[in-house]
């Protein structure tokens, strides 16, 4: 007899399997098992192919250029942008060719060192994925007219730019932490920027992505506080979840609670306790909606919210009302 196992049907299992882990490298095997032995075996990565830093460039591992065609390597669309100016332009770097042949191999020269670090990744439509990494620039010469502007000065780039791994993932971590107790913290801009650069990317490949899938409750401020349209945030905080692991839905309505409040107190600083009173409210309808539109599973969650905060009598709570009441 036969049997059929699509792939794609499994796509989920081992989605999940990955986000059991935030490392680049980690790898899900597959294993086709025949009366107890083993038929069939695959392995599934997050990327088809890894650049490697290389002197003044990155270039492909020479096992993965044997196995790849020309075309592909043609094909590949190599991009860098410093890691904290995310709203720059990316620069397109070229593929380095031998006699008219692409040999797997990147320039990064006009990559400013002092805008390190640089995060090479692939196009959109790139023919390869290949696994981001993080450079630290290359040399720029003389008739080079861009201006080397400042990187930003913030608590989250200078936690970002830590040379050593174990001191950046805490100092992120602290950061992020300060973050969710201040709505004015001067690191949100470049939160959210990083978000619009870098979130279609695998979210292994930013530190500051795998440690906020640690801190749901950072999640539930940058909800409130980020300022992305709210289609764009509930894709960004969906992603945490598959790829990360990260459970939105289990964090308690004390946390929320306590994010409202941070959200209260800020805009009354900025706008003055009687404008406050009139615009305060609306904006947090406005965002409470949002986060139950983009997930269902919080919506009775936030409809509760709505009617603590703002004294909003929704269908669905009255009906659980009658439910209760009726038991």
């Amino acid at each position: 007899g036969k049997a059929e196992e699509k792939l794609l049907d499994l796509y989920g299992e081992i989605e999940a399997l990955l986000s059991l882990s935030s490392e680049h490298d980690e790898r899900v095997e597959l294993r086709l098992m025949v009366g107890g032995k083993r038929n069939f075996s695959m392995i599934v990565s997050r990327y088809d192919v890894a650049l490697r830093p290389k002197f003044m460039g990155v270039a492909l591992e020479d096992e993965d250029m044997r196995r790849v065609g020309l075309e592909q390597v043609q094909g590949c669309g190599v991009l860098a942008l410093p890691i904290l100016r995310p709203t720059d332009a990316p620069r397109v770097l070229s593929v380095s060719t031998s006699q008219g042949v692409p040999c797997g191999a990147w320039g990064i020269e006009g990559l400013r060192p002092e805008h390190a670090p640089w995060l090479v990744y692939p196009a959109q439509g790139s023919a390869l994925e290949f696994r981001p990494l993080c450079i630290g620039g290359g040399c720029v010469g003389e008739d080079d007219g861009a201006t080397a502007d400042p990187l930003p000065d913030c608590a989250l780039a200078a936690a970002i730019r830590l040379p050593d791994t174990e001191a950046r993932i805490v100092a992120i971590d602290a950061v992020l932490v300060a973050m969710a107790m201040d709505y004015d913290h001067d690191s949100w801009s470049i939160l959210d920027g990083l978000w619009s650069a870098f979130g279609r990317l695998p979210l292994c490949s930013i530190d500051t992505f795998k440690v906020l899938a640690t801190r749901p409750e950072v999640v539930v401020t940058m909800l409130l506080r980020s300022e992305l349209p709210a289609a764009q945030l509930g894709d960004h905080v969906r992603q945490l979840k598959r790829q990360l692991g990260m459970t939105l839905e289990l964090v308690g309505v004390t946390v929320w609670r306590r994010a409202i409040e941070k959200f209260f107190n800020s805009w009354t600083q900025k706008l003055g306790d009687d404008l406050a009173k009139l615009s305060v409210p609306i904006l947090l309808s406005e965002r409470l909606k949002a986060v139950a539109t983009e997930f269902s599973a919080l919506q009775l969650n936030m409809e509760w919210l709505q009617f603590e905060w703002l004294n909003e009598h929704l269908p669905s709570l009255l009906q659980l009302q009658k439910d209760i009441v009726g038991n």
